[in-house]
């Protein structure tokens, strides 16, 4: 084995020390607090290369230099835990461990996963490329949006986990069912598309339907599946995005989407796909039934916050309107009672009307056939809290 030479390895380390300066400088110019920390052999001290503070957050890098691209040892990663666990007393949706490589005039951030940690799931190394676009917004201070990781937003469902649990628990499930008993013919086999925790396929399948459960959440789905236990159902869970299943051509007599599961994906375009998609896995005549938010009803009792009490945790929730009224940004704030660890989730929310849904289902191969207003089956109107439509694929 060929041995570094001493003057190659001081090229090495003033290479590391210009890169972690230069990082400093450049979290500086974007309003973060930050110091580079000088320690002579770094891999045996659980200390960052440079640590930063913007906000109310805290950030351990390790930073490495290269051409084309760098590798980290599962030893530096696993000091930036150690040194967030063991030294800054936050809770760690403020705690960020992140990967700085410096490869020419281009910086690339990833920042790595608690769980991955906590689960000793970390891998033996990991690899950076000057091509990759990395997953952390150093301006923002907080992982990239959908825009620039392609990231769906569907999965802030994921990171709730068993506080959404908790939440549609308080919702009018059975009513909910009855519904869609009403509503929909039992004659094959059913799609809950996006059925998160499963409460109304359950409870379905209880009543002798024929379900299949289909969300892009793990955590979601692994509640499910507890619960599916419990109740002594079984039927197939799906991981899958709404936009692109993985279920084979004309497969599902009904499809059904409750409780404004659409609307979160990043565009109109892809919303489109995904009625695209449910129209593909129907057969003919097969009934659609989707349930969202009546924009209009919206409108009128809009408030920009409020905040409700589930119990062991609170849900502050705020909100505001694009200047056409048609997309909302709301942010979840949600507070551990016990503990005071604070969870805060961001999303947007594309607002329908009936004459946009009908123009998307109409493109789709789905003709709309009855539009209603809540679960007691009333018709749509202005003043309706809900805009549920039932709709068949054409042949």
């Amino acid at each position: 084995m060929s041995r570094i030479s001493t003057a190659d390895l001081r090229k090495w380390r003033r290479r590391g020390f210009y890169s972690e300066g230069a990082l400093v400088k450049f979290l500086e110019k974007n309003n973060y607090h930050a110091v580079r920390v000088p320690v002579s052999n770094p891999s045996l001290h659980p200390l960052p290369d440079v640590i930063a503070r913007k906000g109310e957050h805290v950030y351990a890098f390790e930073v490495k230099n290269a051409g084309y691209y760098a590798y980290f040892p599962k030893q530096q990663m696993d000091k930036l835990f150690r040194f967030l666990d063991e030294l800054i007393p936050l809770p760690i949706q403020q705690k960020h461990p992140i990967l700085a490589a410096h490869l020419g005039k281009r910086w690339v951030f990833k920042e790595l996963k608690w769980e991955d940690w906590k689960n000793d799931a970390l891998p033996e190394q990991e690899r950076i490329l000057k091509r990759d676009k990395g997953n952390f917004d150093v301006e923002e201070g907080e992982k990239k949006t959908r825009s620039q990781t392609q990231e769906l937003p569907g999965l802030i469902f994921d990171k709730m986990g068993k506080y959404w649990d908790a939440v549609t628990n308080t919702h009018p499930t059975e009513k909910e069912v009855e519904f869609i008993q009403k509503t929909l013919p039992n004659n094959g086999l059913t799609l809950d598309l996006c059925c998160g925790t499963g409460r109304h396929a359950i409870l379905l399948a209880k009543k002798g339907w024929s379900m299949v459960g289909a969300d892009l959440s793990k955590s979601l789905l692994i509640i499910a599946k507890d619960k599916m236990r419990r109740e002594c159902v079984d039927f197939p869970l799906v991981r899958c995005e709404m936009q692109r299943f993985p279920f084979k051509d004309e497969i599902f007599s009904a499809v059904v989407s409750m409780f404004t599961s659409f609307g979160y994906l990043h565009s109109e375009t892809e919303d489109l796909h995904s009625l695209r998609e449910i129209a593909r896995a129907l057969r003919p005549r097969g009934a659609f039934l989707l349930d969202v938010v009546n924009r209009d009803y919206l409108l009128k009792v809009f408030k920009e916050s409020d905040v409700a009490d589930f119990g062991n945790f609170t849900m502050e929730e705020k909100r505001n309107l694009d200047e056409s009224k048609t997309k909302m940004a709301g942010e979840w704030i949600i507070t551990n009672k016990d503990t005071g660890e604070k969870l805060v989730l961001k999303h947007r929310l594309r607002l329908y009307t009936p004459q946009n849904l009908s123009e998307m289902l109409t493109l789709s191969g789905l003709q709309q056939k009855t539009w209603y207003g809540n679960y007691e089956s009333e018709n749509l109107a202005s003043d309706s809290p809900r805009l549920i439509v039932l709709a068949e694929k054409t042949l």
